[in-house]
């Protein structure tokens, strides 16, 4: 009875909070979807690998931008599974999706910010695309130190990791990330980032 009011009572704040704010497209305002497929059309993704690192698409997209800016701050519920089949889509187009035996993981931020913002990006990414594929989404890294960047992971023997993080920066922190999963035991680790700023 408690789990069924539970059930109702969040559908009722879905619908209300619909008819309030209703979902509109991030690029053109179009009503009904997050991303309406003129503008899912319009995203030109990224053919070249950078220092090993696969980005989906450029920051110098102005619609990308937006996703990203509104991603980071998230502005738009939902904008993650929206970014997660960007992604799908890309790698499926290059016959490039993870194998079966590969575990999803994420470049995490620190304890303070995540408290801050209340969440990770790149973690609902990696949690929706890990659900796309049938895959698990694993915590394998923790940020221990903000500036300069320091990362601690957990025993990763044998593992075959996809690191993903929202956007490729100059700071090459995916980079970093993969080094010290390495150095913790994966036998390999794949960066993919949503978009790539430079």
């Amino acid at each position: 009875m408690r789990q069924d009011f539970k059930l109702n009572t969040q559908k009722l704040n879905e619908q209300l909070l619909e008819m309030l704010f209703p979902t509109h497209c991030v690029g053109c305002r179009e009503y009904g979807m997050l991303l309406c497929r003129n503008c899912w059309d319009s995203i030109d993704f990224l053919e070249e690998k950078y220092e090993e690192v696969i980005s989906v698409c450029s920051t110098k997209q102005p619609l990308i931008r937006k996703i990203l800016n509104a991603l980071n701050c998230d502005l738009i519920k939902g904008l993650n599974t929206t970014a997660a089949e960007l992604v799908f889509k890309f790698l499926l187009e290059r016959q490039a999706l993870p194998q079966e035996d590969f575990v999803i993981t994420f470049v995490p931020i620190h304890q303070r910010q995540q408290t801050i913002q209340g969440f990770n990006p790149s973690e609902a990414i990696s949690q929706e695309f890990g659900r796309l594929l049938g895959m698990p989404a694993l915590t394998l890294l923790r940020k221990t130190k903000e500036k300069p960047s320091e990362y601690i992971a957990c025993d990763c023997k044998g593992l075959k990791v996809v690191l993903i993080d929202t956007c490729l920066g100059k700071d090459m922190e995916i980079k970093e990330c993969a080094r010290i999963l390495k150095q913790a035991g994966a036998e390999e680790v794949s960066c993919l980032t949503f978009t790539r700023d430079f």
